[in-house]
């Protein structure tokens, strides 16, 4: 059987070792970190490339949620970034051709004007 006496002397020990953890984590007056909850609409980002050009598109998938989308939320005939937090946006890493025309290499918002 053991001394009772070493028990209180582990549990004395390990509360002290937890202590100074705590204490080490926010010295200094430091906050602990907010937690990061997930947006209810997720992010996603979609990159490839093609031929020599890197292309990254990057949009936030609305999550519907029972309501109706279409004219109301998004209102026809009027222009909408498409997105549900922020705007879908494709980067074109060069100099790209999109239907014949030249595009500069850059970062492009989506828009649009639902009919």
């Amino acid at each position: 059987m053991r001394n009772p006496f070493s028990y209180i002397l582990c549990l004395f020990l390990g509360s002290g070792l937890l202590a100074g953890a705590a204490e080490a984590q926010f010295k200094n007056g430091s906050q602990p970190t907010e937690l990061n909850i997930p947006r209810v609409s997720q992010c996603g980002a979609v990159t490839q490339r093609i031929g020599l050009t890197d292309i990254n598109i990057s949009y936030h998938r609305p999550t519907v949620g029972g309501r109706e989308i279409w004219d109301k939320v998004v209102p026809y005939g009027k222009v909408w970034r498409a997105g549900a937090n922020e705007n879908t946006t494709i980067q074109f890493a060069d100099d790209v051709s999109v239907e014949g025309k030249p595009l500069a290499a850059g970062t492009y918002g989506l828009h649009m004007i639902p009919d």
